[in-house]
């Protein structure tokens, strides 16, 4: 995590999630670690967000609200 603050823990990421596959390899270990971030934070009491640069394609958004992750863009 990028950013730790009393209420929420921050991952800060600047990709360009357009030019990956939602199922790429590489985003699989993005997902991955997202997970690991978010159940950190859960038994912590705290909320995990991701902070992106870019914004996310439609298939993201969708998994991250499936997940319980919040994001921010832009």
């Amino acid at each position: 995590m990028d950013i730790i603050i009393p209420t929420r823990y921050i991952e800060c990421k600047n990709v360009n999630w357009q030019r990956f596959s939602f199922d790429a390899p590489q985003m699989e270990n993005a997902k991955q670690a997202f997970m690991h971030q978010n159940t950190i934070a859960k038994n912590n009491n705290k909320i995990f967000e991701i902070h992106s640069k870019h914004s996310f394609t439609e298939s993201w958004q969708t998994w991250l609200k499936e997940q319980g992750i919040k994001y921010i863009e832009g």
